[in-house]
């Protein structure tokens, strides 16, 4: 996933569409909220909206204390060439995310970082919005895939149906619990149909069976 941070919300859903478009799954926090148990299921940070002055610089360096080699790229509406330093890279506005993902993936692939949009376990892998099981094509939704994208970005910790709603879906079509549990359903009958080992189970949140449980 990419962890998109930013004190404009609207800023922060734009940014946020743009990636949903390119089939990359993304979280959404205010810039005191990054921590390190936040990073650990991210690929790479995309910090969106307005300068934001000295705050940058405890993002980044709090951002670099907890992983030295996770891409940070800043995307900026008043660009200012004195905080751009603090990033891997800056660009001057929300119409440059898809040219500022594209350079995140490519650095998160020299520093030997998981790729945005792919989420794999044992054999199960969910790669640029399609379903995979041992390289072989599950009969998935796209609705589908990105709510199993979600949970295995998640695993091993459980993930809500409220935040799967939130990850797999635009904003403003997000479904209701229950709907979230129809998707799942779905999943695993088609898992069970193509011979998968492995099931999402709910308990206190959503969750990968057991036999998912050495990555790749």
């Amino acid at each position: 996933m990419i962890l998109i941070t930013g004190k404009e919300r609207g800023f922060c859903l734009t940014a946020r569409e743009i990636l949903f478009g390119m089939g990359i799954i993304c979280e959404l926090c205010e810039p005191w909220e990054v921590s390190s148990r936040l990073l650990k299921r991210h690929s790479a940070i995309l910090s969106v909206g307005r300068d934001l002055g000295m705050e940058a610089w405890e993002l980044v360096s709090g951002i670099r204390s907890s992983d030295p080699k996770i891409p940070i790229i800043a995307v900026r509406e008043d660009f200012c060439s004195r905080e751009a330093v603090l990033f891997d890279a800056a660009y001057p506005s929300s119409l440059y995310c898809a040219l500022a993902v594209r350079r995140l993936c490519e650095l998160a692939a020299e520093r030997g970082i998981r790729r945005a949009g792919e989420y794999r376990t044992g054999e199960l892998s969910v790669v640029a919005g399609r379903a995979l099981l041992g390289g072989a094509s599950l009969s998935l939704t796209k609705s589908e895939a990105a709510v199993l994208g979600s949970i295995i970005a998640f695993y091993p910790e459980k993930i809500s149906a409220g935040k799967i709603s939130e990850l797999a879906f635009r904003h403003g079509r997000e479904p209701s619990e229950s709907g979230v549990r129809t998707h799942i359903s779905a999943i695993n009958k088609k898992l069970s149909a193509a011979g998968a080992p492995v099931r999402v189970f709910a308990d206190d949140g959503y969750t990968l069976s057991e036999l998912a449980a050495t990555p790749l």
